[in-house]
């Protein structure tokens, strides 16, 4: 399905998606792409069923998976937003494993239909290992120089909290340890 809208200025709202508004300048459309994630350990899937008879497919909890994301212009703030939202400040900052939460049920614990055992799903550690720059690139800094700019320009430009742990909050509100 397709709509175009048009503003009150010369270009639609599809013209502002892709990039074109008001000749090439900064539009609406996503300059970060989350590639797929590929598993690469040896690990498989396992069907489970949970309280109110729904059924997964859950991934260990050591399953290792690689992907990339590519980034197109950001300012250096903006990578340390993205950077802060991968959890990286607490590996930099506090000396603490990078974990966050992912998915569907990352905020509430869940039982095992086979087992009657409360299981938490969702915690996941995202390690940044590397970074290649195109070859247009301006900056050009090694990893850990990269997150400690790009972290420290979003610390000072926006109000975050430093080492802020949702997954530490999360067990504290409901631990899913029986």
């Amino acid at each position: 399905m397709f709509e175009e809208r048009v503003r009150g200025t010369d270009y639609t709202v599809l013209e502002d998606i892709m990039s074109v508004a008001g000749g090439w300048l900064e539009a609406i459309g996503s300059r970060v792409y989350f590639g797929d994630l590929k598993l690469v350990s040896r690990h498989s899937c396992e069907v489970v069923v949970l309280d109110h008879n729904e059924v997964v497919q859950a991934i260990p909890r050591d399953a290792v998976f690689e992907g990339e994301i590519l980034v197109q212009n950001l300012e250096m703030d903006e990578l340390g937003l993205l950077f802060y939202g991968l959890a990286q400040d607490k590996r930099l900052y506090c000396n603490r494993d990078p974990l966050m939460l992912l998915g569907a049920f990352k905020y509430r614990c869940r039982v095992r239909q086979d087992t009657g055992k409360r299981v938490e799903f969702g915690v996941v550690r995202v390690d940044v290992v590397g970074v290649e720059y195109a070859p247009w690139s301006r900056i050009k800094l090694p990893l850990h120089e990269l997150l400690r700019r790009s972290l420290g320009e979003a610390f000072n430009n926006y109000s975050l909290r430093k080492c802020f742990d949702e997954v530490e909050r999360k067990r504290m509100i409901e631990s899913c340890q029986d």
